[in-house]
């Protein structure tokens, strides 16, 4: 104590913090030494005070041991995004200070009695793992070797319960979690806690289920992003997350958590701004490459431009900004090739990818490998079929990127929108805005579907009947509440969006078509036929806009598309649609 006394001037508020945890941990354990070796015997009888200082000792210890698990973690995380190669490149290189705020969160997310704290993290930390693990499958498939159901199983691999537990298991994620019920009771009960205390086998011990540690790796990645969303410490917006999953190291093919190789490969985060291209010359060549195929081909690029133009016209019609960004040539080609659905390839969305609504993690899936001597040699294609085979494939690994991309907006979006709203009412909200149905009708009713290379097509003119018989159901119901489905009608369908992160350019509301994630008269999923193509369309559009000004300029650009769909709460889903849609009446709670 005299030491520290004396150093205190020299010593940081980190170290003074941790020291004084250390030495009343210190104390608290002499004292129950002391306690235990000096235990009356007469009768097994603890007088009132051995009782009273047994009952602090176990109670205060759990609390200062996890107390330092925190800090020790935190610290190291921070120490870790210091460090982060692709920020240093970026000019961030500052320490990452650890705050209070990001230990708050973090026991958040790894508490779990006398409550479970870290439902609404988990939601928004699964998503911020789908995304990131996008992100660097998309920086390490520069080669274009993987497709839709290649990327689907690799994600479904590294993110599922059994690899988070793992990764909990390793990273010491599970020492962080506090379980144990807090052994303090009642002065008149004195004796049955001590009584259970001198009983070492029957001394609670806190056994952490599998599921559960893997939500709480999920809900770290939530507090982690929440952090770096702190312009001032964290301009990037990333650092903290892709220091966790350094930590974490979630099983990708080509990595070994015991090689130098930093698990998080990709050249930048897109979080903030677009993908930096420049500095991925693996995956420049290919976009010039691909660039080359399309403007050889004279009938494609014709066809793909007009429609590029139109889709920029629409999405941009606010923002001159956007639109001048969006000529940029690599921003160009992503379009371009966002907007190629010919089935030349035979690659379209699959089941695998239609089920990843609520979280990436549903069940164990081998990873697939790849021996060199079998590895993709795309590179060397030289034949007008395989240069449109790589658009293709580009376009696969574009509708990932904009799958988990439009989750982790709309989740983000709903948590601001939304504080008191749990976890389940959470992913109702979501699911609606997001199902196969409402992806389509939004495609469809912003006109995004006349910039495909193919429209008019069978299964689009069916779609499109079926949205107009919807309407017709839905607008009768509007005009009895005055223009809007709830009470207030369109004025309370302006006020509402005033909530909104972003304003909406339409006054008035539009998708009266829509039923809890479902047309008007269909309470099940439409056949997969009718809506595949506009769904996987809609996301690889969202994909290139990732890639080309980052996830918060693709959200500011398409949110107002999906404005509407966030704007009732999940109580109001389930009075309006329980009997129309089954997405909603399968949330009744």
């Amino acid at each position: 104590v005299g030491l520290s006394c004396i150093a205190a001037p020299f010593i940081s508020k980190e170290v003074k913090l941790q020291s004084g945890l250390a030495l009343l941990l210190f104390l608290l354990t002499l004292m129950a030494y002391i306690l235990l070796v000096h235990l009356p015997s007469k009768g097994g009888e603890l007088s009132p005070f051995h009782q009273q200082m047994m009952r602090y000792t176990t109670v205060i210890m759990p609390l200062l041991e996890r107390e330092m698990e925190v800090a020790r973690f935190s610290k190291q995380l921070c120490c870790m995004a210091t460090e982060i190669r692709a920020e240093k490149s970026a000019g961030a290189k500052n320490a990452y200070e650890c705050s209070q705020t990001l230990r708050a969160a973090m026991k958040e997310a790894t508490t779990l009695v006398p409550r479970v704290t870290y439902h609404r993290l988990e939601i928004l930390g699964d998503s911020v793992l789908g995304f990131f693990l996008s992100m660097n499958l998309m920086g390490m498939n520069s080669s274009l070797e993987w497709d839709s159901d290649e990327l689907a199983r690799i994600l479904s691999a590294s993110a599922n319960y059994r690899a988070l537990c793992d990764a909990g298991l390793s990273s010491g994620v599970s020492r962080l979690v506090f379980e144990r019920q807090l052994l303090g009771c009642p002065s008149d009960r004195h004796c049955g806690v001590v009584d259970s205390l001198l009983s070492i086998d029957r001394i609670p011990k806190a056994v952490i289920e599998d599921h559960v540690l893997s939500d709480v790796v999920a809900s770290l990645l939530g507090a982690a992003y929440l952090d770096g969303s702190d312009s001032s410490r964290d301009p990037m917006g990333s650092r903290m997350v892709i220091a966790l999953l350094e930590h974490y190291s979630l099983p990708l093919p080509g990595h070994n958590s015991k090689s130098k190789m930093p698990f998080f490969q990709a050249a930048g985060p897109c979080i903030k701004s677009g993908y930096p291209f420049n500095q991925d010359k693996p995956w420049r060549r290919q976009l010039v490459q691909i660039g080359t195929t399309l403007y050889c081909e004279h009938d494609v690029i014709n066809r793909l431009e007009k429609g590029c133009l139109k889709l920029v016209d629409q999405i941009f019609s606010q923002s001159a900004v956007g639109k001048q960004h969006m000529e940029k040539q690599t921003a160009k080609i992503l379009l371009l090739c966002s907007l190629f659905n010919d089935n030349l390839s035979g690659i379209l969305q699959e089941e695998s990818f239609r089920h990843m609504d609520s979280s990436f993690a549903s069940g164990s899936i081998s990873i697939p490998t790849r021996e060199s001597d079998q590895s993709s040699n795309i590179d060397s294609a030289v034949t007008p079929e395989s240069g449109l085979l790589r658009i293709a494939l580009l376009r696969d690994t574009l509708f990932m990127v904009g799958h988990s991309g439009l989750h982790l907006a709309i989740t983000n979006e709903l948590l601001r929108m939304y504080p008191a709203s749990d976890d389940a009412d959470l992913s109702l909200i979501r699911s609606c805005a997001t199902s196969d149905d409402t992806m389509a009708y939004i495609m469809v009713k912003n006109g995004f579907q006349q910039s495909l290379y193919h429209h008019n097509t069978r299964a689009e003119k069916r779609f499109v009947s079926e949205i107009g018989a919807s309407e017709d159901m839905g607008r009768k119901v509007w005009n009895r509440r005055f223009g809007w489905i709830l009470k207030g009608g369109k004025h309370e369908y302006a006020r509402r969006c005033a909530s909104l992160s972003f304003p909406m350019p339409h006054g008035l509301p539009r998708y009266c078509g829509l039923a809890g994630g479902r047309l008007y008269g269909h309470k099940t999923k439409l056949p997969v036929s009718l809506t595949e193509d506009l769904v996987f369309s809609i996301k690889s559009i969202a994909g290139a806009l990732v890639l080309s000004i980052g996830l918060k300029g693709m959200w500011q650009s398409l949110g107002p598309v999906f404005g509407e769909l966030l704007l009732l709460g999940a109580d109001e889903l389930r009075v309006e649609y329980h009997k129309t849609s089954s997405i909603v009446s399968l949330s009744i709670k």
